[in-house]
């Protein structure tokens, strides 16, 4: 009985390893507190192949963990050497958990001396800011070597602030605006979701047009804090957000009309 049971736990160690052989890993987030938005280059499925005349080449599978709501903006960047190959900005999953995926499938570099080192760089915008970038090394020092694959990120605006589509993108915003169609949320404490307070179309912004003073868009009352909530339209063509904060303190956000300036008078 203990022969068959020592075969039967050889054979069962035997499959789990052939299972976690063929496994391609991902790697977590370098900085775990970048939330609503990120695109991450994480590793490197490949070998250092024979690039001909001496030479050595990276051939591989690039792998990416990413979350890229609608609103976004991203520029891939090759050096030493480039490549012709394709590859995808494509991502998916939610904002607590990015979707691993492959950015380059069957990436192969140009060939040259060793050591060779290929670096990838995506730089990335939401809402038209700049949010940062995420850098992968490969380095080949010789054909048939393990590549030594370095990754880094310079995110560094997510404790303060979450990129989701939102214009106004800092972290304790007591009202959340989105644009197109102009929306006001607030945070349901309870259910630790958003609750659409207020929609202003299209047609209401176009029939108060460029007034001569502040007017009145839209106003009401965040149900939580129970503070007044107003949306002006500004002589300069700007939209202001005047609030506060449940203890009083003032919350004024100001933008324009493509949301390509934004500022707070007060927060």
């Amino acid at each position: 009985m203990q022969a068959l049971l020592r075969v039967f736990l050889a054979f069962l160690v035997i499959g789990l390893l052939g299972i976690f052989a063929v496994q391609p890993s991902f790697s977590a987030p370098p900085t775990q507190n970048i939330t609503g938005y990120y695109y991450l280059l994480t590793g490197f499925n490949g070998g250092c192949i024979d690039g001909g005349g001496g030479n050595v080449a990276v051939s591989g599978d690039v792998l990416r963990l990413a979350y890229l709501p609608a609103v976004n903006s991203h520029t891939a960047t090759f050096t030493s050497p480039p490549s012709a190959s394709a590859f995808s900005l494509a991502a998916q999953g939610s904002a607590q958990a990015g979707a691993p995926g492959v950015f380059y499938y069957g990436y192969t570099s140009l060939s040259g001396p060793a050591p060779l080192t290929v670096t990838i760089t995506i730089d990335s915008t939401a809402n038209g800011v700049a949010i940062g970038s995420t850098t992968l090394r490969i380095t080949c020092a010789a054909v048939g070597a393990t590549p030594l694959v370095q990754a880094s990120s310079t995110y560094n605006a997510s404790t303060n602030s979450i990129f989701d589509g939102r214009l106004n993108t800092d972290l304790a915003a007591p009202v959340i605006v989105y644009d197109n169609p102009l929306r006001l949320f607030v945070f349901d404490p309870e259910t630790e979701k958003g609750v659409q307070i207020l929609s202003i179309s299209a047609t209401r912004i176009e029939d108060i047009g460029i007034p001569d003073q502040a007017t009145v868009l839209a106003s009401s009352s965040h149900p939580f804090s129970h503070q007044a909530i107003t949306v002006y339209r500004l002589p300069s063509g700007e939209f202001q957000l005047s609030t506060a904060y449940a203890d009083g303190k003032p919350y004024i956000f100001v933008w324009n009309e493509d949301a390509t300036v934004r500022y707070y008078l007060a927060r």
